[in-house]
């Protein structure tokens, strides 16, 4: 069994050059398509740029294959380039609105939506803004370490797992308005995250390793295998990555506009 996995790692690292890694993704139709490729160093950048508020930068890491391929953490850059102004932010933020609408995953309207107004293009009120770092509210999403919810700030954009805000709830005044000021964040639990790996095996992996993963995620212990497994691909592990902070991200952005706000 071992030899079939290297030959494997052979087969798809040979399909894997100048630091960069194959991902896809299906359309609104369902239908899987193959994408180019996403340059790992520049998606690192990006997100150093993006946490740098340098918009010039982020303009310049919006190439087409991130645009194209990664709408969400593509559209998440172009707001901060869209509010400040940057040359050339409005034409990848069309692009990036484009591709939303194309892809259709949960949070993919939503953002677009966010896109749209920021052009000017949409003249509706937008919801409300949270300060929320959406990684954070990921984590709630996701369970966390205890595998529980917690409560979001809209107010302040903080995000605190369901321990530590019992341990704050009791310094709360019965009077108080700032306990109003938390919004229940309840776990999603792992189905999501699961079908997310059937997806990714189906839409992603090659199919010589397809069916590799596809045994992996059977039957209890499914995550740790499915890890463990994908890890001697550390290039598609990436694309995995990748694929995974997609589909959360633009979860985690549904999450609040049904909760009647926005991240800003």
């Amino acid at each position: 069994m071992h030899q079939v996995y290297d030959v494997l790692k052979g087969v798809v690292c040979s399909a894997v050059w100048a630091n960069r890694v194959a991902i896809g993704c299906c359309d609104a139709s369902g239908r899987a398509v193959r994408l180019e490729c996403v340059n790992l160093e520049g998606r690192r950048r990006l997100g150093g740029a993006v946490y740098r508020g340098d918009g010039r930068e982020i303009v310049q890491l919006l190439t087409p294959e991130v645009t194209t391929e990664l709408p969400q953490i593509a559209g998440q850059a172009a707001l901060v380039a869209l509010a400040q102004e940057t040359p050339g932010a409005d034409e990848r933020a069309r692009q990036i609105v484009t591709h939303l609408a194309e892809r259709d995953w949960d949070g993919d309207d939503e953002l677009r939506a966010e896109l749209r107004c920021a052009l000017g293009q949409d003249l509706d009120s937008p919801p409300p803004a949270v300060p929320v770092d959406l990684a954070h509210l990921v984590d709630l999403l996701q369970g966390g370490e205890h595998h529980s919810g917690g409560r979001l700030n809209v107010r302040t954009g903080e995000a605190l797992p369901d321990l530590v805000y019992a341990e704050m709830a009791d310094q709360f005044d019965e009077e108080d308005a700032v306990e109003d000021e938390w919004l229940y964040v309840d776990a999603l639990g792992s189905q999501e995250a699961y079908r997310d790996m059937e997806r990714f095996i189906a839409d992603v992996a090659p199919p010589l390793i397809s069916g590799s993963l596809t045994e992996a995620i059977t039957g209890k212990g499914a995550f740790s295998r499915f890890r463990d497994r994908i890890a001697g691909w550390p290039d598609l592990a990436y694309a995995w990555r990748l694929y995974s902070e997609e589909r959360w991200l633009g979860r985690a952005r549904l999450w609040l506009a049904e909760a009647g706000y926005r991240p800003g």
